[in-house]
């Protein structure tokens, strides 16, 4: 089946990973009460449809050695939609919103990578989550040693065999890829952000954390990323993970 694409709602991700000296713990919990200050401004609450929190969890590392695929950091993502670009915008450029970024850069906040996206999913079953639903993600960087358009080419033909994999539809009940574009960048860099750097994201969602084992004992998967790593370096600037995900806006 091929991926489906959405380009109906505009998505912005953001990575912020935690600063030397902080505790994961501390650190997450000052990302989350940042957060939610956010949320709570009215001009927030007008304009953003949708906001979750990644929070790491290394249920699924042993796991992913057998892929030689590096754990993830102490790290949260931050997933904000909206209607359109417009309606971001006139939140990020709020100044209550703005004034708020001000004490954030204890958490590493001028460091992290925040860039725009489309989802295309390769697998969804419409089931709704459940207390025991499994979620990871990877995120994955061009490697230093090949061209923007060889990792996009090489990217693109991984999507498309994963997509043929009998097992990513027999274990996982979502799967998608996040594939960032360029709309945000001028905004991210007026919010004082580096550029980011070229990245794709995979998110998938199993019934339960069993599921997502067998998964990642399944020798076609196996196969597939292990030749990736070696055709060109799909692990060199990577890194995945079981993740929490933690919704603090819906209104979709």
């Amino acid at each position: 089946m091929a991926p489906s694409a959405r380009k109906d709602r505009f998505l912005v991700i953001g990575i912020l990973k935690a600063p030397e000296g902080l505790s994961k713990k501390e650190f997450d919990t000052r990302v989350e009460a940042l957060v939610d200050r956010i949320v709570a401004v009215p001009v927030a609450h007008q304009n953003v449809h949708k906001v979750e929190l990644m929070f790491q969890n290394p249920s699924m590392d042993e796991h992913l050695k057998k892929f030689d695929l590096p754990a993830s950091p102490a790290m949260v993502t931050i997933i904000v939609e909206t209607e359109s670009k417009d309606h971001l915008l006139a939140s990020i450029n709020d100044t209550e919103i703005r004034e708020l970024f001000a004490p954030a850069d204890g958490l590493g906040f001028h460091r992290t990578a925040s860039f725009s996206a489309e989802v295309s999913t390769l697998v969804d079953s419409n089931s709704p989550p459940t207390q025991h639903t499994h979620r990871a993600a990877g995120f994955f960087k061009l490697p230093p040693q090949i061209s923007m358009a060889q990792w996009k080419q090489q990217t693109a033909a991984l999507v498309d065999e994963l997509s043929a994999l009998p097992a990513l539809h027999k274990y996982w009940t979502k799967f998608q890829v996040w594939w960032q574009n360029t709309e945000f960048h001028p905004h991210s860099e007026s919010l004082g952000l580096p550029p980011p750097e070229p990245i794709v994201i995979l998110y998938g969602e199993s019934e339960t954390v069993e599921h997502m084992a067998d998964f990642s004992k399944d020798p076609g998967i196996l196969k597939v990323v292990l030749n990736a790593n070696n055709d060109f370096g799909l692990n060199i600037e990577a890194h995945c993970g079981s993740v929490d995900v933690v919704t603090k806006v819906n209104k979709l």
